[in-house]
């Protein structure tokens, strides 16, 4: 069991400020039978504060190519939680799944206007092809359901590493209580990950199978749009990072070293442009 209260004080220059305090509270369970098998329960109460920018925003947003305005009446989000898990183990086979069902009231969301504006926040001689759509942060009572589902099985164990393959699957539902889609959901999910790891190195590869969104918000129409991308980074570890940064932490008493690593990480994507529209991800990440 556990319970934490956090304040959020937001004072934003030549307006009001904004104070919340959230309540989060959880408890848990777990059922052995055997040495294989194990159910576990939870239950829990989780609340947050809005956002800075779900309150105060208003302007053109690059990344999702749309004018996000915020609500400065926004009240804080609560959930109330409900999950059940399942664990089975064997020499050759891991096997974990979960069911969820959250009931969210004030969920926030960003709720297309139907107005559309260009950069600079002009709506004059606007249509969609060369404008933005306006998105205003709203709430709504909602429910969230799914499952996340692995099996793991060990495909190699000896003196060259341990390689294992997990097969995976999640879906969410989200509907709002007085009807319609919950935007921006995730459709199902599922493929498979190869893991090795030997010594200092461990790395997997993933492939991931998005499935067509059939329950797309009706303000969110699809669009005829095939996007392909692809990325690449080497990164040090996060100690490496704050010592190349210069940055001291208060003196801490001697305990064990840990080794600095770096991050070769890679992906693919390809699908549909759409928000909901099916597609591809290949997923590589080595850290040595």
């Amino acid at each position: 069991m556990g319970t934490r209260v956090e304040q959020t004080d937001i004072r934003p220059d030549g307006m009001a400020g904004f104070s919340y305090t959230s309540v989060s509270a959880s408890a848990s369970a777990v059922w052995k039978l055997g040495q294989r098998n194990s159910f576990n329960l939870a239950v829990t109460r989780s609340s947050r504060a809005p956002q800075v920018q779900e309150l105060l925003s208003d302007g053109f947003h690059h990344a999702t190519r749309s004018w996000e305005r915020g609500n400065a009446a926004l009240k804080e989000e609560t959930s109330y939680n409900l999950d059940l898990g399942y664990r089975f183990k064997t020499d050759w086979l891991r096997a974990e799944l979960d069911l969820f069902h959250n009931w969210a009231s004030d969920y926030i969301y960003q709720r297309r206007t139907g107005e559309f504006l260009d950069e600079e926040g002009t709506g004059d001689h606007c249509d969609t092809e060369h404008c933005v759509p306006v998105l205003q942060s709203s709430q709504q009572d909602a429910i969230f359901k799914g499952y996340e589902a692995k099996l793991i099985f060990p495909v190699l164990e000896n003196h060259l590493g341990l390689l294992e393959l997990t097969l995976f699957s999640d879906y969410t539902r989200g509907e709002f209580v007085n009807g319609g889609d919950v935007p921006r959901m995730p459709p199902l999910r599922y493929g498979l990950q190869l893991d090795y790891n030997k010594d200092k190195l461990s790395s997997y590869l993933r492939l991931t199978r998005a499935d067509d969104q059939t329950h797309v918000a009706t303000s969110r129409p699809r669009l005829p749009v095939i996007t392909c991308s692809t990325w690449a980074s080497i990164t040090k570890s996060s100690l490496a990072r704050r010592q190349a940064d210069g940055v001291r932490q208060r003196q801490q008493p001697a305990g064990p070293k840990h080794p600095q690593r770096r991050v070769l990480s890679a992906q693919f994507r390809a699908g549909s442009g759409a928000w909901g529209g099916s597609g591809i991800s290949l997923k590589l990440l080595i850290r040595y």
